[in-house]
């Protein structure tokens, strides 16, 4: 009896010790028939299934949470006709809602319906044309509270960690990283987690107080210009890393208070050193010409891809770096609208 009991001592050990967390993801869908597709967050084909009379199912180990979209059509073009699902321990059951579908049963995707359902009342309040500025701007505080409460309330799964993403983009990058200590441990495994810590660790590195970092594109003509040669050019005191595009409009937003910054202060000292994140170089020329942009152009012509956007954390357009040419410091980020002026103003009248 005591080697028997030893002996299932030691397989529950064992089986404990190799116990895996693991997923299933099933659906039935009445008059469903062909496949159900896995997609995972960059669109990407993960797996496929076999629909029997409306039924399906996925499965699998699940040690790390993840984001992905269940399609019932090879070759994703309509996101809507999915179902937008966070894949974690446990069941999830996939069901027909409207044109598309919905995924229920854990922790993450049960809190992002909710989420849905309290925010989708409040979009469409705010998009009515009835809709008074008065109250859009207390649909705007209501936004804040309800999406710092999901985030609050969702430390331990992904559906918390990607709303938190939503809004580390505006964010001081310290208070970034302090933030996401706050979740769990199994979240901070994720690949969306070490992201965001990456991302915050390089804003520290080209926030106000660091060093410029140098870089090297091509002007409109093909000639290499560096950051480096326009901050050392003799008479420039402060030049403006200016990352934007053709096709950003609110980078066209942003010209008029630039041209008036740069009539202004160009003959004391102003110089903008603009990375355009433009893919066609008919575009990107067509826009300096029509809007007299007057100042230094480059571009590695890659859109999202361009490497110095990505060298200086940039994850959305217009963003703007103020460089002291005497210290080689940058003194000021993200200057929009009047404020450009007012701190050349500051800074050289």
């Amino acid at each position: 009896m005591k080697k028997l009991s030893v002996i299932l001592s030691v397989a529950a050990i064992l089986a404990s010790c190799s116990t895996t967390p693991t997923y299933k993801i099933r659906g039935y869908i009445e008059g469903l028939d062909g496949k159900m597709y896995m997609y995972d967050s960059g669109r990407m084909l993960v797996d496929s299934t076999d629909v029997v009379d409306g039924k399906f199912e996925f499965s699998g180990d699940c040690t790390v949470p993840m984001r992905c979209y269940i399609a019932d059509h090879c070759g994703v073009t309509n996101f809507n006709q999915t179902a937008y699902v966070y894949v974690e321990q446990g069941v999830i059951n996939i069901s027909k809602e409207g044109a598309g579908y919905i995924a229920q049963g854990t922790p993450a995707n049960d809190a992002y319906n909710r989420f849905m359902e309290t925010i989708e009342p409040l979009d469409d309040e705010y998009m009515n044309d009835s809709t008074t500025d008065a109250r859009r701007a207390e649909i705007d505080v209501l936004w804040d509270n309800i999406i710092n409460d999901a985030i609050d309330s969702n430390l331990d799964n992904l559906f918390g960690l990607m709303e938190f993403k939503s809004m580390a983009y505006n964010m001081d990058a310290q208070e970034t990283l302090d933030f996401l200590e706050k979740f769990s441990d199994d979240i901070k495994k994720t690949e969306e987690w070490k992201s965001i810590q990456d991302q915050a660790n390089k804003k520290i590195l080209v926030s106000v107080g660091k060093p410029y970092i140098d870089f090297t594109q091509d002007d409109p003509e093909g000639k290499p210009v560096s950051l480096k040669s326009v901050i050392e050019k003799e008479g420039n005191r402060y030049v403006l890393i200016d990352f934007w595009a053709s096709w950003c409009g609110p980078c066209m937003g942003e010209v008029p208070f630039m041209l008036e910054s740069y009539a202004a202060y160009h003959d004391k000292g102003f110089e903008i050193f603009g990375s355009s994140l433009d893919q066609s170089k008919e575009n990107w020329i067509e826009a300096i010409n029509d809007k007299k942009l007057d100042w230094v152009h480059v571009s590695d012509l890659k859109y999202w891809d361009n490497a110095a956007a990505e060298q200086y954390a940039v994850r959305s357009i217009p963003s703007n770096f103020l460089i002291d040419c005497s210290t080689g410091l940058i003194v000021a980020t993200n200057l929009r609208g009047t404020n450009l002026r007012a701190k050349l103003a500051e800074l050289l009248d």
